[in-house]
């Protein structure tokens, strides 16, 4: 077997030739150069009576006829086969062997190389293929942790609304219902809102359109309860044919709750202020009026007097009409303080606890035992003008409702900035949970509290009196 491949031309034998056969078939390099060159097939049977030096050299080996078949794939010529005799000719039929065996060869070649070839793409491929995979399984990595660190449950659903692939975040206190696998995601919402949010859901699912709707979502039929968004998207599969939803369920009862409490507070606020309006009026129309209407009253008098030259009378009038205008004067004085105490421009609560005791008892006639401890200083405007007005409401709540003359208030501060104010009484006490739905007094109070960081703790037993604490946490 002759090649010449890439380099320059060799010979092949086959192993266990005769010494004899293997050194005549160095020959069949040069013979087979001419035919590899040619690309076609060299058939000498005149070497006998032939003058060229390809003859010459075949004769000098002793070869009477020889043939060389170039083995060609594609484009290629990747060698030749030669064969030889030293006695007569190479017939027909033996050249037509030889060309057979040389297609066969041509073949294998060509498997070959393309078995090569497919195993040279197959570990690119494998290589790239395994690139990608870590790659893509580093991204759904990566978007896992963001899924599930989110606060946004993300799942899948189909038709029916049956949760398939649920993250971690769409557990509700921890929990997870295996009925929201077979019954659906409705399952889970409040039943005061099943009703609209399954009929949003089958107009949603008939129409093919988003759903967003806010919803209270249940790990159990008694809760608890938390506000959601739930948003839902139809999914088409390539076909166009209804692939299920995809969806997410974001946590909204925070803001939902705060936003209920701000409402909840402004209507709370105005009925406070209507209040407090139909309060000043009623002082202003039956005492303060009254008062300026006997003023005006004496002065007239007094200048009726005083024309008439009777003077003793003039001046009884005028005294009359300066103590008017002194009780008209006080009056204006209380009620300037009941809106706004002139000890809240200050930093220090102490003065304004010690002077809402001093009004208590000078008002309505409840001694109230001030206790002092700590300090404190609330630099926070709203937040003195808020403690001021719950406390003036706790001490008020004792004049009408406890059926007692006395109370404690006791004002503790800590180096941090934390308070913790207390009214206590011993009067007659009353049911704490019966007053927390009530949704006035008392709750008004907690809610205005909530609001500037602080919280109320109500211990009342009937018939033994009550203790309101007011915490408010360091202040920043």
């Amino acid at each position: 077997m002759c090649s010449t491949g890439t380099g320059a031309p060799g010979w092949w034998p086959a192993p266990g030739l005769p010494a004899e056969v293997e050194a005549a078939g160095g020959i069949a390099v040069e013979l087979c150069a001419r035919a590899m060159a040619a690309r076609a097939a060299v058939v000498r049977n005149d070497l006998a009576v032939a003058t060229d030096a390809d003859s010459a050299l075949a004769r000098a080996h002793g070869l009477t006829a020889y043939a060389c078949i170039p083995l060609l794939v594609g484009s290629n010529v990747l060698g030749a086969l030669a064969v030889g005799t030293r006695q007569g000719s190479l017939d027909e039929e033996a050249v037509d062997l030889v060309r057979t065996i040389v297609d066969y060869l041509a073949v294998a070649e060509q498997r070959l190389q393309a078995e090569d070839e497919l195993r040279r793409v197959n570990e690119t491929l494998e290589t790239a293929v395994a690139a990608r995979t870590r790659e893509l399984e580093e991204q759904e990595r990566q978007l896992r942790a963001v899924v599930e660190a989110s606060f946004q449950a993300v799942w899948s659903a189909d038709d029916g609304g049956r949760i398939r692939h649920p993250t971690p975040a769409w557990e509700i206190d921890g929990a997870w219902r295996r009925e929201w696998s077979t019954d659906g995601w409705i399952a889970a919402v409040h039943p005061a809102e099943q009703v609209d949010t399954a009929a949003a859901w089958d107009r949603a699912v008939r129409e093919r359109t988003p759903l967003e709707i806010d919803v209270r979502l249940g790990a159990g039929e008694s809760g608890p309860w938390r506000w959601a968004t739930v948003r839902a998207v139809p999914l088409d599969r390539p076909d166009g044919t209804p692939g299920g939803w995809a969806g997410t369920i974001l946590d909204i009862d925070e803001r939902t709750r705060a936003d209920l409490q701000l409402r909840t507070l402004a209507a709370d606020l105005a009925r406070a202020e209507a209040r407090e309006r139909q309060r000043i009026a009623e002082v202003l129309h039956d005492d303060l009026q009254q008062l300026l209407y006997g003023a005006q009253m004496r002065l007239g008098m007094l200048r009726e007097h005083l024309a008439d030259g009777q003077v003793e009378a003039a001046v009884a009038q005028a005294d009359d009409a300066d103590r008017f205008i002194d009780d008209g004067v006080a009056l204006a004085r209380h009620l300037s303080s009941d809106l706004a105490p002139h000890t809240l421009r200050e930093t220090d609560l102490g003065e304004t606890v010690r002077w809402l005791a001093d009004q208590m008892r000078d008002r309505h006639g409840l001694e109230v035992e001030v206790d002092l401890d700590g300090p404190l200083d609330v630099s926070d405007t709203d937040l003195r003008l808020v403690l001021y007005q719950c406390l003036q409401e706790l001490l008020f709540n004792v004049v009408k409702h406890a059926d007692a003359r006395s109370a404690a208030l006791s004002a503790r501060g800590s180096a941090g900035g934390a308070l913790v104010l207390t009214v206590t009484d011993h009067g007659q006490g009353f049911d704490p949970a019966a007053e927390a739905g009530d949704g006035q007094g008392l709750a008004n109070v907690a809610r205005r509290l909530g609001l500037v960081g602080a919280s109320l703790d109500l211990r009342s037993i009937p018939g033994d009196g009550t203790t309101a604490t007011i915490s408010v946490p360091a202040q920043s």
